[in-house]
């Protein structure tokens, strides 16, 4: 479904996550994998890019056998946000194209 250079990130992740336990390391790693994906310039196929005018959308991508981890492509359209949101355990964002802009917020 997808070229050498993801099938290799997603063997990668793959192997980080069943290698080591703590998630500040996991997080660090997977960093790693992902900043050398998109040095080149890594694009995603055309359909997982592709824009809602209504509401952001996300496109699962991946997800391992043991659902130890999910790789999606999330695309916004210029001005699209989402709401205040936790997703509950330790994630690794990546921008293909474009720019993000965060917010964050503590718990009160």
């Amino acid at each position: 479904m997808f070229d050498q250079k993801m099938n290799r990130f997603i063997e990668q992740v793959d192997y980080i996550v069943k290698k080591e336990e703590d998630e500040v390391l996991i997080t660090t790693e997977v960093a790693k994998v992902m900043k050398e994906l998109l040095a080149n310039n890594y694009t995603l196929p055309k359909k997982f890019t592709v824009p809602n005018k209504e509401k952001y959308v996300l496109f699962p991508l991946f997800v391992s056998a043991d659902e130890a981890f999910s790789i999606a492509s999330a695309v916004w359209d210029v001005g699209q946000t989402t709401p205040i949101h936790d997703h509950g355990t330790w994630g690794v964002i990546g921008i293909v194209q474009g720019t993000e802009y965060e917010e964050r917020f503590k718990k009160p």
